[in-house]
């Protein structure tokens, strides 16, 4: 079973337990998770501001409530909550504009991320040289994400405990079959062609043109023509590494899998599935969609094959 905590403004605690209903939403390069549920409640006037949620010892959810909405019908009192995980923070903030030369993830943590209640960070934080620029208007996700897609080669998330994880995820492995708790019920493979990107062009010099490209082989082989273009040199800081790792990643939504199976399957972005019953080795979770309505559990699995 499910645990709900609801905190208000000044931390005190208001325990829930079976939801009327739930969605729980996780997506790759999107920062925050969402979180949609209902319950029967009173009106007792309470304004909530966070919210955890517990699968046995668990921590699934944790993050700030959006939105708070109380409707009075037929069927009794329902209290609805709208929430974002922690990364909503770093999203809502703004950056202040700077340039740095030799940044470190220790500096952005005490000029940036601990004002907002970060106080810990894991992965290792490679030495490196350049310099990376932040425009007014940024927001603190912004200047995280863009830390690690150049200097690291990672993409950065902030998981249950508050902590940035900037570290490459390696994923956890969980098998599902047939014979098992989690029953598959639908399993469709999708290919889309529109994600490709067949080439970058990219300006690498103050007053050339753009003169370098970087060709994806697989998109050249399908017949997709779908070009991009970088400036290198007047982006604040994004490098030619990023064609690479942009490319690398339309090869992968290009062909994905998508997965679904009875209960209760929270992995994490990242992690990996294995299906036995199905030679299709191993998959690498993109999107989780959890929803449960009563005693009734639904998973929904969008997962990688390259």
């Amino acid at each position: 079973m499910m645990k709900y905590i609801l905190k208000d403004a000044l931390k005190n605690e208001y325990i829930f337990f079976n939801p009327k209903s739930v969605t729980l939403i996780r997506e790759k390069n999107v920062p925050a998770d969402s979180l949609d549920v209902l319950f029967l409640s009173g009106i007792n006037g309470i304004e909530y501001a966070e919210i955890a949620v517990f699968d046995g010892s668990k921590c699934v959810f944790r993050g700030i409530v959006d939105e708070q909405i109380e409707t009075i019908s037929e069927s009794g009192i329902i209290l609805e909550i709208n929430a974002r995980s922690l990364a909503a923070l770093l999203l809502d903030n703004e950056a202040m504009p700077q340039s740095c030369c030799l940044p470190d993830m220790q500096l952005f943590m005490e000029r940036n991320f601990s004002r907002l209640g970060f106080k810990e960070y894991i992965g290792n934080d490679k030495p490196k040289s350049g310099s990376m620029s932040i425009a007014k208007g940024e927001s603190e996700w912004s200047v995280l994400e863009k830390y690690c897609r150049k200097f690291l080669g990672t993409y950065p998330r902030v998981n249950e405990d508050g902590v940035i994880d900037i570290s490459e995820n390696k994923g956890e492995t969980t098998v599902l079959t047939n014979e098992g708790e989690h029953k598959i019920i639908s399993l469709s493979r999708v290919r889309k062609r529109c994600e490709l990107i067949s080439e970058y062009r990219v300006r690498t010099l103050r007053g050339n043109g753009y003169e370098m490209i970087i060709n994806n082989e697989n998109a050249e082989r399908l017949g997709v023509d779908s070009v991009r273009y970088l400036n290198a040199v007047d982006n604040g800081g994004v490098g030619i590494a990023s064609c690479y790792q942009n490319i690398k990643e339309s090869n992968e939504l290009y062909d994905t899998l998508n997965l679904t199976v009875s209960g209760r399957v929270l992995v994490n972005i990242g992690d990996w599935i294995v299906l036995p019953d199905y030679k299709l080795g191993n998959l690498r979770v993109n999107k989780l969609r959890y929803e449960a309505d009563g005693d009734n559990e639904l998973t929904i699995l969008n997962l990688l094959c390259n």
